[in-house]
């Protein structure tokens, strides 16, 4: 909705002003042909101001303007206050744009109004109140108009800014649904492998597999859920359990340093999908031995390193990593992601984990 259509609303209220036009006949009756002309020159009056004001269609302002002004001077001869129609066209053409040409239109009009209050010999009150209202309406115009505009840039900004909110949190969905489920089927994918190689060998082992392959469905399903509603409450220390499990499976020795248990909060959740990322790409790119998980603080920061000694010597960043360097960047984390030399990545993330506010 633009600004004119929002200004319009309120423009049939304005007809009330023109009961100002009968106000001298309630000193002096008017005479019957007074009236006879009064009646259709005040239909005419609706029409063109509805025409040229209330619908608002930019080709009629100022033809509708000089109207309602030469309806004003058609009306002097008929006892009422006569310039109460000037005014009408003052303000009808204070709404064309740009600004300058309202302001000649409305200067034209004022300028003629005086002049014909003059020749007809009117009292300089009824032409001088023309120029000072009329002045007022167009600034009371502009000002609504303004208004108008300015309210309506607010309602685009607040739509935008939904729109922007939801397309951060299907971002933020994406993000998590990734690191999520590329863990978990990772995780599914091996122990299948896993559990159709013992089959024939090792019923009974084949089974735990099964078993392991339906628990780990089932809390992925719990995961899955809880991202799509915004509460991830998972910690960084269970995370750190499930990621050894899933190395060691793999046959890939598992290190872990520090003590994650009271990491909490936005800190321990952000963190504990970094160690699902990193090690859910050690797992199935690095081609590593062992993994080394560590949790480390500084102050009131607190990071985890994940290193593992692959072969890789070059990497591009993916998605995964993509997606955790994203969610520490909203956090107002950071992340480094370091190729050494003789081998093998290392993954570190950092965040400031908040104290808890003490209840009074």
């Amino acid at each position: 909705m633009d600004a004119k259509t929002v200004a319009g609303r309120w423009r049939p209220v304005f007809l009330a002003y023109l009961l100002i036009y009968f106000m001298p006949y309630a000193i002096e009756r008017p005479h019957w042909w007074q009236v006879a002309w009064l009646v259709p020159l005040c239909a005419v009056f609706v029409l063109v101001y509805w025409a040229g004001y209330v619908a608002a269609r930019p080709g009629w302002i100022a033809p509708a303007g000089w109207a309602l002004n030469v309806i004003g001077f058609a009306a002097q001869p008929l006892g009422g206050t006569w310039s109460v129609f000037n005014i009408y066209g003052v303000a009808a053409v204070a709404r064309i744009m740009p600004r300058r040409s309202a302001m000649l239109h409305a200067g034209l009009m004022m300028l003629a109004t005086t002049g014909f209050g003059i020749v007809r010999h009117e009292h300089w009150l009824t032409w001088g109140s023309d120029i000072f209202f009329g002045a007022l309406a167009t600034v009371g115009v502009w000002s609504r108009l303004d208004l108008a505009a300015h309210n309506a840039a607010l309602v685009r900004a607040q739509d935008e800014i939904q729109h922007l909110a939801a397309m951060a949190e299907r971002e933020r969905i994406a993000r998590d649904l990734h690191d999520l489920l590329g863990h978990t089927l990772t995780v599914i994918t091996m122990r299948a492998d896993l559990g159709a190689r013992l089959g024939a060998s090792d019923p009974e082992r084949a089974r735990q597999e099964l078993e392991g392959i339906a628990a780990t469905s089932r809390e992925a399903l719990r995961e899955v859920r809880q991202a799509v509603a915004g509460m991830n409450g998972r910690s960084l220390m269970h995370e750190i359990t499930r990621a050894v499990d899933a190395l060691r499976r793999a046959g890939i020795m598992a290190v872990t340093e520090g003590h994650a248990d009271d990491v909490q909060g936005e800190a321990g959740s952000v963190l504990a999908m970094v160690v699902r990322e990193a090690v859910t790409n050690v797992i199935r790119h690095a081609g590593a031995g062992g993994c080394s998980i560590g949790v480390v603080r500084d102050g009131a920061r607190v990071g985890v390193c994940i290193a593992d000694d692959g072969a890789t010597r070059e990497m591009t960043e993916g998605n995964g990593i993509a997606g955790m360097r994203a969610r520490l960047d909203a956090a107002g984390g950071e992340l480094t992601v370091l190729v050494r030399a003789q081998g093998g990545v290392v993954v570190s993330a950092w965040m400031v984990q908040k104290e808890k506010k003490a209840l009074a």
